[in-house]
Order: structure tokens, then sequence, then C-alpha cells
């Protein structure tokens, strides 16, 4: 492994150093110059050296002098590099110049610094490369016999070579250095190969035809695989070998990041020796001078000018990556030193850090490729980083306070990645040819030809997001756009939202012909299109225009009353439909039944939201592999075919109050999953009594249902709430998750359905439907984690709840008569607890024993608080508590300081509707890191940061909200025992995304 470390760093470096000598760019440079004999000197040597490099990298862990040597090649390749590089820029320089009629103040600037220089040395780099020369020495002759003894690439026992074993090739390989005449036949079988054709789905064929002997499988191995190799890019070719090396376990994937094994990390340590370091602490000791690569780790928010003085010294630095695990500010002062003295740095990285300003010197790192300021407070970037014309990456994502980049931002003409979280682009951003990643692409209101800036960026991967469409005010400006020649992206998202009120029938017509315009490239993926006023889709919408296409959305395009022909789409994995409501009917033209395939072959998720209008889908054959079938707030749609979906496995319908005939499911032998709620017309649920992979049903608020839960012995949740009647034939062994709301539960205790239950989990329900409730014994669930009763008309419960060794959350609702807990008090794992609207419990809490339950950390509490100013008393709250809730509580007026005071552990505290409270606790809010506080108008008068008295004494405090909310969005979340701001639409928003 060390082996292929180091061997593969230096051979691969000698070819980059060898591409560039024979680089055009280097030889026009020196083209008639004498600087022309030194570089070709260099390139003997480095020849001479390529010649034992191989065998001297398998024996430098043998042979200690050959190591030494090894180090002090790379030492002088690195100098190589840095000279090639700077000489490339200053051609890159010159030609720019010459180019350009009308350069720019800052870059005649720059230049007149580079032409005073030239004139005070005879050459910039002829004094460098003599240098070089002298330092880059051969071995001596014994030394090179005595590596090559064996011959080049010896393997001697111990000594592993470096290279990774080659798989034998399954086909004669092409040498093309013994092909002749082939040039013209193997362009002309390229350029058929990749013309375009009107050939619809028919496959194109070319046939190549001869005796044989003639060449007629060497021509298809030189049109095909060399072509498709070369066209490969520098991130393709990167790629690859970086899944090589995740194949050999060199990286291991680890969530959305690559980790290394500690063994791997060490001896990658051990192979980079003095070349790399990382630094950690507020010390450093000892950096060698020949350290190209540092990352920083800086933990001290006072250590960190300190410790990037000490790194100026490294002038042959060539990436620094500050990690900042505080607000860690960077000062004006060691910026412009790091960026003065630092000139060789390619990779930059300052993201998290606390910089606020970034210096004017940043312009002095003219070979930097990689910036990165992510999530920094910068507010603006200075003009002078336009002249960073290498730099091929920039983020700056997180930087909430930049909202403009520089008017010359175009000059950065050789970047690729550009990551800004301000969706605000700078003009004459089409001037940036090699843009790979552009995340927003805005049409300016003002100027809705900006949208021809894309014209030429047909090197964009990965996705983009074009926002503004709606102001191009002439389509011909989205035909330049030319997204049908960028056939790197895979992923568009169309934006077509226009501020503007008025809406006449040429603003209609101009958005269809804007959209038929804005044709994507085949190979996309994925498609988003929002907004859209026109009032038709475009005729490219269709499986032969993208037969790629893998996820389509359609959104709030409100105007369109027929959906286009997507049933052709031979790979669509994914559709979800929002906020049409222009649709009433969905038929046949949704199908695309005019072709003789089978509509939706390949359609796996198929999502409907919001369709307000939404009345009838009528029924055609397809949809053979759909899984997953979404229906939420529709509430016009009466009825939904009959038909059969045997792949289907998850069913969610809900807020279709007139739907009365759902779809049937008996021949859905897959299906685990049925949520129906909010049909309130639905009398039947679609239930089969033989379902046999259902692991998961809920049925809610459909008051004229009458629901029979299917046989099995697969279901593991089961929730039912607010229907009409139900009927149970059994319930399943396997059953862990049981929830029964507003529906008489008699039938389930009387006939003994939950017993064989034995390792239910969770069980929420009911009582107040219940005329005379039984004794309820629920000591046989030993599994029992969560518990939840609403509606106790007892004075209290008929089982001890200490017996519940598993039992960690309880919830208690509306149980006016309840007094007290049961002997033997609370589980001693209980770790949440919530009582709401229980008085004459609440009034007993001093007896509770809460402080002596150490594993309570979340505790939620609902009530008038009738005759009770302060809470809460003194040695109440167990000093374990994380997360402390009052809501609802009208009469409390304090919260009591010496209740706090020894919850060291409370991190977050959240008050609702509480408008008599007037004061804060004084302690115990040390480690408080979130405090929430809505409808306390008292509170919110004392404690606002504006102003407010008593402000100081909670300012300390991370994250603080204190205001003031329709209470018709304020309800408690009874499974998580906190209170949630939300409207109905966004819980169907939430329900879609589920």
């Amino acid at each position: 492994m060390a082996e292929l470390v180091a061997g593969a760093f230096l051979t691969s470096f000698f070819q980059v150093i060898f591409d560039r000598l024979a680089s055009v760019d280097i030889i026009d440079y020196f083209g008639g110059n004498k600087l022309d004999d030194l570089v070709q000197q260099l390139d003997i040597k480095l020849n001479s050296i390529k010649h034992v490099l191989e065998e001297a990298e398998i024996k430098q862990y043998q042979i200690t002098d050959v190591k030494k040597w090894l180090d002090e090649v790379k030492h002088v390749v690195y100098e190589a590099d840095q000279i090639l590089d700077e000489i490339a820029t200053d051609a890159m320089l010159k030609k720019m110049k010459a180019e350009s009629e009308s350069f720019t103040r800052i870059l005649l600037k720059f230049c007149c610094v580079l032409d005073l220089f030239s004139a005070l040395t005879t050459n910039p780099f002829e004094s460098r490369i003599n240098e070089l020369l002298k330092n880059l020495q051969l071995p001596e002759e014994s030394w090179i016999k005595k590596l090559l003894e064996d011959g080049p690439c010896a393997s001697k026992e111990g000594l592993v070579s470096w290279k990774p074993a080659t798989r034998l090739s399954t086909t004669a390989l092409v040498d093309e250095s013994t092909i002749y005449v082939r040039d013209v036949r193997k362009q002309e079988l390229i350029k058929l190969l990749l013309e375009g054709n009107d050939s619809g789905n028919k496959v194109p064929i070319i046939s190549i035809v001869g005796l044989g002997g003639m060449g007629k499988t060497t021509l298809a191995k030189l049109g095909l695989l060399k072509c498709s190799e070369a066209d490969k890019s520098e991130e393709e070719l990167g790629n690859e070998i970086f899944s090589d090396l995740e194949s050999i376990s060199f990286f291991q994937k680890y969530f959305s990041t690559y980790v290394m094994h500690d063994l791997v990390n060490d001896l990658a340590k051990s192979v980079s020796g003095e070349f790399c370091m990382q630094i950690e602490g507020s010390r450093v000791e000892g950096i060698p001078e020949r350290t190209r690569h540092i990352r920083l780790s800086l933990e001290n928010l006072n250590c960190g000018d300190k410790l990037l003085e000490s790194i100026c010294e490294c002038k042959g630095l060539r990436s620094l990556i500050v990690e900042c695990h505080t607000d860690t500010l960077i000062s004006n002062n060691v910026q412009r030193d790091l960026f003065s003295r630092l000139t060789c740095l390619r990779m930059l990285s300052l993201a998290f850090s606390d910089l606020s300003e970034l210096v004017d010197e940043i312009g002095n790192l003219k070979l930097l490729r990689y910036l990165d300021l992510s999530h920094t407070e910068i507010k603006s970037l200075p003009d002078t980083i336009c002249m960073l014309y290498n730099l091929q990456t920039l983020l700056l994502k997180g930087c909430d306070k930049l909202t403009e980049l520089p008017s010359n931002f175009s000059k950065l003409i050789n970047l690729c990645h550009l990551e800004f979280t301000s969706k605000k682009l700078p003009k004459n951003i089409g001037k940036l040819n090699k843009l790979q990643s552009l995340p927003y692409f805005i049409v300016d209101e003002q100027n809705g030809s900006d949208l021809k800036e894309l014209e030429k960026l047909n090197q964009l991967h990965g996705s983009i997001n074009i926002e503004g469409l709606g102001n191009v005010i002439d389509p011909a400006d989205a035909a330049m756009a030319n997204l049908k020649d960028k056939k790197y992206l895979e992923e568009l998202h169309m934006n077509f939202y226009d501020i503007r009120d008025e809406m006449n029938d040429s603003i209609v017509e101009r958005n269809v012909s804007v959209f038929e315009a804005l044709q994507p490239n085949c190979n996309l993926k994925s498609l988003t299109v929002e907004y859209y006023i026109g009032n038709s889709f475009p005729n490219w919408l269709r499986g032969c225009d993208l037969p790629n296409l893998v996820s389509l959305t359609l959104k709030n395009c409100g105007s369109c009353s027929h959906l286009p022909p997507l049933g052709q789409l031979p790979f669509l994995k994914e559709l979800s439909i929002l906020n049409c409501d222009g649709i009433e009917i969905i038929g046949k033209e949704f199908y695309d039944s005019n072709s003789t395939s089978l509509s939706f072959r390949s359609l796996e998720v198929l999502q409907f939201f919001g369709m307000n209008n939404w009345e009838e889908w009528l029924c055609h054959e397809g949809f053979p592999l759909l899984k997953d079938l979404c229906i939420i707030g529709c509430p016009e749609l009466k009825r939904l075919p009959p038909q059969h979906l045997p792949s289907l496995q998850k069913l969610k319908i809900s807020y279709c109050n007139k739907l009365e005939k759902c779809l049937s499911l008996e021949g859905s032998p897959f299906l685990k999953e049925v949520s129906i709620k909010h049909c309130s017309k639905l009398k039947r649920a679609p239930l089969p009594q033989h379902l046999p992979s259902l692991l998961k049903l809920k049925i809610s608020d459909c008051e004229m249902m009458e629901a029979s839960i299917p046989k099995g012995d697969s279901m593991i949740e089961l929730h039912l709430q607010s229907c009409h009647e139900i009927s149970v034939n059994g319930l399943s062994t396997g059953l862990k998750k049981f929830v029964l709301w507003g529906n008489d539960m008699t039938q389930f205790f009387e006939e003994q359905n939950l017993v064989n239950c034995t390792i239910l989990e969770e069980l929420q329900f009911d009582l107040s439907r219940i005329v005379n409730p039984p004794s309820l014994d629920l000591h046989c669930y030993n599994c029992l984690h969560t518990l939840s009763i609403t509606g106790c008309d007892s004075s209290s419960l008929s089982f001890s709840l200490h017996l519940f060794t598993n039992l960690d959350s309880l919830f208690l609702n509306d149980c006016p008569q309840l007094e007290s807990f049961p002997t033997g008090g609370l589980p001693s794992n209980l770790s949440s607890l919530e009582i709401s609207n229980c008085p004459k419990l609440i009034g007993s809490r001093e007896e509770w024993g809460l402080f002596q339950l150490n594993s309570l950390e979340e505790f939620t509490v609902s009530d008038e608080f009738e005759n009770v100013e302060s809470f809460p008393e003194e040695n109440l709250l167990p000093p374990t508590l994380k997360y402390l809730q009052l809501y609802n509580c009208s009469k409390l007026r304090i919260m009591n300081s010496n209740g706090f005071r020894h919850l060291n552990s409370l991190e977050e505290l959240r008050i609702v509707n509480c408008p008599s409270l007037e004061s804060l606790p004084e302690e115990g809010l040390l480690h408080l890191e979130v405090l929430q506080i809505y409808n306390c108008p008292i509170i919110r008068e004392k404690y606002k940061k504006e102003g407010g008295e008593r402000w100081h004494t909670i300012s300390h405090i991370p994250y603080v909200e204190i205001d003031e909310i329709d209470e018709s969005d304020v309800e408690s979340d009874v499974d998580s025992g906190k209170v949630l701001k939300r409207k109905e639409a966004e819980e169907l928003e939430e329900n879609l995304s589920r």
C-alpha cells in the first residue's frame, strides 16, 4: 500500500510535467528564445530520472539513500511544476492582453507590475530553471546499476510493485501505431454515430462490410472504444480513479462524505512525510520548509492569527485548509501577509471562519485553483479576486451577507465550479464558458434578454435552477439559451414565476413560446416546472424527445387543462403533479394511448397534490411497476379507477372530501402501507380481507367509513381515528403500534383483540367514547415504550405504571377526574412525560416524585394552574431535564427561580399561551440553547431584544424567539410532546414529502 501511495504520486507527477513541457502554450512561449534550450535540458534530465524512477520507488523502503534521493526529486519536481505553471499563466495573460482591445484598469495595473519585473531582470525564469538543473542530479552510475541489476521493475522477495495488477483483456487490443490509411474512415464512422436522426424508437444500424482481414473489427474499435476513452473529461477520469481507490478501501463511504481507515491514514501520513502536515491545537513547532500541504484545525478563538503567521514561512505551500471549530477571526493584517508570501497556493479554504472582509492582496495568488469561503460573514469580494485567472472552483455557499459578485467577475475565464447562495449573478456570466456547475440562474426582471447568457455555457453539469422565466420578453432569447446542446445537464428546474399582477392573452402566449423554445438535451434525467401560466405544455415533453427522463414534477401550472402525453417516457420513475387547478379530467392524452407500448412502464412513484378542480380519472391500462401512489388535497375528485396495480406497496389518500369510490386493492399482493385521511364521503375502505404484506394501516377522519381490518400477521402499525364503524377479525400478533382515537373501542377490550399483541411497543387510545370503560389491564405488554391515554373519567388508573420497565414516554390528556398516579409511582426509565388538561393530577404534582427520575429528559405540562402563581416548585424537576414546555397555562404568573437552580442540563425551554406570565427565572438558564416564547404579551415587552428591560438576562442564549402568533396555528402534537406552528396546507405538504 505504501508503494501504491508514493509511487503513484511521483510517477503521475512526472507525467504532468512532461505534458506541460509538450503543451502548445509552453512551446510557443519559448519559441525563438534562448530559454528554449534550458527547457529542453530540463526535459532530457527528467526523462533520464524517469528511467530509474520506478525501481527507486519500489526499493526506497529498503535502501535509505534511495528514499532521500526520491524526496529531493519530489522537491525539485514541485519547483519545476511551479515554474511551468507561472510560465503558462504569463503566456495566458499575454494572450489575453493581445486579444483585448480595451483591458480593464485592474488588469493594466497587474501587467505593469509584470512588465516592470521583466525589465529589471533578463528573464524571470532563466535563473530559476538553471537552479533546477543544478539541483536535479542523477544517481551515480554504480547506484543505477545496483537498482537495475535484475532488470526494470524487478520483483524481489519482500518488494511489491506499486502498480496494480491489470485485468486481462477479453478482446485483442488495437495498436494504433501500426494502423495506416484509416484516419479518414474513423472520422466518418464517428460522424455517423454522433449525428442526430429522426428515427424515433428505431435502433440505427451502421454496417461495416468487407472481406475477412480487411480491418472491420479494427475500424470499429478505433471508432467506438478509443473514441469513448478520449472523450472523457478530467473530472470523469478523476471519478474513475477515486472509484478505484474506494474499491480497494483506500477511501470508505461515511454518510455523504468519505473517510480513511486509521491504518490507511497513518500510512498516508508516513508516506507523505515532510510534504504534508496536519496541525491541531494552539501551537506550531518545526514546520519543514518544504511542506506543500497543510491542514490547520483552529479550536481556540485567539490562536488563529498566531498560527497563520507561522505558516507564512512555508513559501512553497500549495494547499492550506483552515478548519474553524469556533468563530475564529482572521485579521486583515494576517490575510495580507498570507496572500503576499504564499503565492504558490493552489488551494485555500477559510470556510466557517468569522471572516467579514477579504483583502485586496488575494489577487496575488495568481496560481490559485480552489477557493472556499463558505459560511463566512463576508459582505463583498474585492475586485482583485477577478485577477485569479487560474481559479477553477469558487465556493460561497452560506455567505448570507454576500449579495452580489464583482462586476469584472467574467474575467475568471477558467472558472468551472461556482457555488453561490445569493441568486444575483453579475452580467456577462455567459463569458465563463468553462463553467460546469451553476446552481441558480435568474432572469432579471428589468432585462429578460439575460437568458441569452446561457448560450455558450454548454459544459454545465449536474443541476441548474432557472428562475424568473416569466420575465423573458422575447421567446428568441429562450431559443438562444441553447438548452438542447447542454448534454451534461442531468437536472433542470424551470420557474416561470412573474411578480406582475396583470395577466393577458399576449403574456400567456409568450409563456407558451418561451417554454417551447427551452427544449433540453435528450440526456436530461430530472425536470421540474413551476408557475407556468401557459395553457398548453410544449411538444417536446414526451417520450421520443426526453428518452432518459427519470423524474418529472409539474407544479402550479394552473392554466393547463390537459396533462402532457407522459405515458411513453421509457425510464420515467417518479411523477409529481401539484397545484395544477386547470386539470378537471385525466384521460387518454395522459397515457399517450396511441402507442402500442404499455403506458408508464417504468413509473414507480406517482403523486397528485392540491388539484382543486380535478374531478375524474379515466381508467387506462398501465403502471405495471407502480409502488407508491399518493393523492392529497383533491377536494372535487369523486372516484378513482378500479385499476389493478400489481406492484403497489404504498397508498396514501388524504383530504379528498368528495371521494366516494376508491381503486381496488385485490390485485396488490405487495401492499405494505395504506393511509386514508379526511375522506368524509368514502363509505368503504378498499381493503380486501387478505393483504399478506400489509405492515401499516392508517384510517382517520372518515366519518362515513365502515372499515374492516384485514387478517394477517404481518401488520405492525394500526392507526384508526374518527371512523363510522370498525370491525376487527383479529389483530396481528406482531402489532407494535396501535392508535385508536374518536371511536368506540369497547370491542377491542371486550373481545380481547389486544390480548395477543404481546410485543406492542406503542399504545395510544381515547376512552371518551366508551360509556362504561372496562378495567384496563395492560401488564401483559412488557415491551411497551410509549403510552398515551386520553379521556379517562376515573380518579385513578387501573394498572401500575412502575411495572412497565421499558416505558420511556407517557402522555395523559383530558383526564379531569384523575387525581394521582397509581401506587408505585412512575416507571424509573421514563424519559418523556406530558400532562395536559388533568387539573387534579397536576394539583398533586409534588407527590409524583419526578426529582428521583434520573432518566427524565422531556417534560410538557398544560393547565390553567388555578391558585398557583409560580412554577416549578423547588426540587420538583430532576437535574437530568433537557426540554421543558408549558402551554395554555393561563393563570401562571412567575417562573420560580428556585425550581430552575439545579437544572444544569436544560437546553430548551418553550412557553406558549401564558398571558399572565410576568417573569422568567433568574437562574437555571445558563446552559440553555433554545428559548421560544409565544403569545405571552408581558414577557414579550420586558424581554424584547430592542429596548426590553430584561433582555440582558437572556442575551447569552444562542437562539431566542419571542413572538405573537395566531392561536389557531398552534396545536399540541401529542406524539412529540412539542408545540408546533402549522396550518392545514403545511400539513398536506409534509404528508406529500413523506
